[in-house]
Parts: structure tokens; C-alpha cells; sequence
């Protein structure tokens, strides 16, 4: 099984990097699976990040492949802090 990144941090730096957006953290309930939902200005935007070689590095450090999937939010939901 491949390493997972710490929930909360991105797998790669060059992805933090590349980006101004807003990333939430998720992981599967038994712990094997982990990632986060980004949500990117565009497409075109993240599609510049998630390169060919940043699959490869991305599975060369964590031993798996990179599952990327894109949805369209019309609305977000930013609570104020408390």
C-alpha cells in the first residue's frame, strides 16, 4: 500500500505552490484513502497543475496513482468563524 499525505496537507508542494484557491480535506472512513476537494478559479487552472509529471511524481512518492475527478459547485457555502 502506498503512504497517504497528512489530512489537511497537500501532496505536493508544487501543486501548494501553484495555487490561490481554497482546499478541503477529506479522507475514507477507514483511513486508506485520503485526498481533498480544491476548488480551482477553472478547469484550465488545475488542469496546468495536475500535469503528466506531476502524476508521475505524485505516484512515484505515494505508490499509487492520482484519481482525479472535476465537478462544477455553483454555489459555495463559506461560514464566518465563530
Amino acid at each position: 500500500m502506498g503512504r497517504r499525505a497528512p489530512t489537511g496537507r497537500c501532496a505536493d508542494p508544487s501543486t501548494r505552490a501553484a495555487r490561490a484557491l481554497s482546499a478541503r480535506p477529506i479522507s475514507s472512513e477507514d483511513g486508506l484513502t485520503a485526498g481533498a476537494v480544491y476548488f480551482w478559479k477553472d478547469r484550465a487552472s488545475a488542469e496546468r497543475v495536475y500535469t503528466y509529471d506531476w502524476r508521475k511524481t505524485v505516484t512515484e512518492v505515494y505508490g499509487a496513482s492520482p484519481q482525479i475527478s472535476f465537478y462544477d459547485a455553483p454555489v459555495t457555502v463559506e461560514n464566518a468563524a465563530a
